[in-house]
């Protein structure tokens, strides 16, 4: 049995950060989302009045499980996980399955309602706490050994669009410093937006503490060895750039951003291509093209999909009841948006 604790104090990013850092490098099933980096600067930007509370369970001396989550007071006392709205998966990080215990503690907690987005439909969690409503699709590619032994299971087009890319030397750089990264990020957010702009639309990274918080981030993340931002030049112009981030042997496919006057150049082709392939050069078995299973990302053969859940558990009977209506009702209205424009390949 493990022991459970909550750290709530304002310093607890401290207090186990590098027991944090171990943890994410040893555990083989970690997600950048679970990263320090990641969840450390979403918590420096989005926090405003929320409470840490920070969830463990320890063997002994020794770190077993960490899930850092959060409270908040009004209109009913809430415990969320932490990173919620940018992070595409949101779960415990953990040695070895812990759902059924992580799920009586939670239970216990002293709220009204317990939210848990973004909780793949196999976690552990998800299958003691067993009552998720689908909130996402992740769409993931099993890695051969060869980016060639790969695109043998391409259709006969895509097949033949990658390897007209590939033979362009396209000219393709992956940012390695903090300041490449921001320059990157730069263009990111340009290109990204030109998409969103042309349909009228503002974008997903137009809001400034989006913006904040991946100019944090991407520094972090760059130092770390976990960021692939890649953008993509034609006769020195930028056209593309894939933002992507790598945790243990799986890449992730977090967004993308296209020169819309750039469509005959087949930036994204090129772009997704050039990121499998490093991705398999690197030693990575998975490619994880993350939310929205859009036909460009199906066209790519992933072996499988992953639906992820929100867990919306009431704790209190009268103001716990009021939050889980009222969050399944914005929850259905989330999800009749996101696949409205997941269709058009806006939403990230």
């Amino acid at each position: 049995m493990l022991r459970w604790e909550v750290l709530e104090s304002e310093n607890w990013i401290q207090t186990i950060e590098t027991e944090w850092q171990e943890l994410f490098r040893t555990t083989a099933s970690a997600n950048p989302f679970q990263s320090p980096a990641w969840i450390q600067t979403w918590w420096e930007v989005y926090r405003g009045v929320r409470q840490p509370h920070i969830v463990t369970g320890r063997q002994g001396d020794e770190l077993n499980v960490l899930f850092p989550m959060m409270r908040t007071a009004a209109p009913w006392r809430a415990l969320r996980s932490m990173g919620t709205g940018h992070s595409d998966y949101l779960t415990p990080l953990a040695t070895e399955p812990r759902g059924l215990e992580l799920a009586d503690h939670l239970c216990q907690s002293n709220v009204d309602l317990l939210d848990l987005h973004q909780v793949p439909e196999q976690n552990p969690l998800a299958i003691a706490m067993e009552d998720g409503a689908v909130q996402a699709a992740c769409p993931v590619l099993t890695l051969p050994q060869t980016f060639e032994e790969y695109t043998k299971t391409l259709s006969k087009s895509l097949r033949y669009d990658v390897s007209k890319a590939m033979r362009s030397n396209p000219d393709i750089q992956v940012a390695s410093t903090p300041e490449e990264a921001h320059e990157h990020l730069a263009i990111f957010f340009d290109l990204h937006g030109r998409r969103w702009r042309k349909r009228g639309m503002p974008g997903a990274f137009s809001l400034p503490r989006a913006r904040k918080f991946h100019r944090r981030f991407v520094v972090r993340a760059v130092e770390s060895g976990m960021l692939h931002l890649a953008v993509l030049r034609h006769e020195g112009r930028p056209v593309g750039t894939l933002y992507g981030l790598r945790a243990g042997r799986s890449m992730f496919f977090y967004q993308s951003g296209f020169d819309p006057e750039a469509k005959g150049l087949n930036p994204g082709t090129t772009l997704i291509a050039h990121t499998i392939r490093c991705a398999i050069d690197q030693g990575c078995t998975e490619f994880n093209f993350l939310r929205g299973d859009e036909p460009y990302k199906l066209r790519w053969k992933p072996q499988i999909v992953v639906p992820n859940v929100r867990i919306l558990r009431r704790l209190n009977r009268v103001r716990g009841e009021m939050g889980r209506r009222m969050n399944s009702w914005e929850a259905r209205v989330e999800l009749s948006l996101r696949r409205r424009l997941e269709g058009k390949g806006l939403l990230r």
